[in-house]
């Protein structure tokens, strides 16, 4: 799943390096390196949004709403 996801991430960070000069991102491991530091920033960000007040409530509500059978 993982590999899915960085392979997806990879595909929507090309047009980065193609408008990038070739000295900033001088071969693959540099767009690879790209997508893997916005897979790892997204998940802390996701992490970081998941102990607020509102996620919490908005966990609950949800959680109350439509899983509870």
């Amino acid at each position: 799943m993982v590999r899915r996801a960085f392979d997806m991430l990879m595909a929507l960070t090309q047009p980065i390096p193609d408008v990038m000069p070739e000295r900033f991102v001088p071969g693959r491991w540099a767009h690879q390196f790209t997508a893997a530091g916005i897979l790892v920033g997204n998940c802390l960000l996701v992490g970081v949004a998941a102990r607020t007040a509102p996620s919490r409530r908005f966990g609950s509500w949800f959680e109350r709403t439509r899983l509870d059978s």
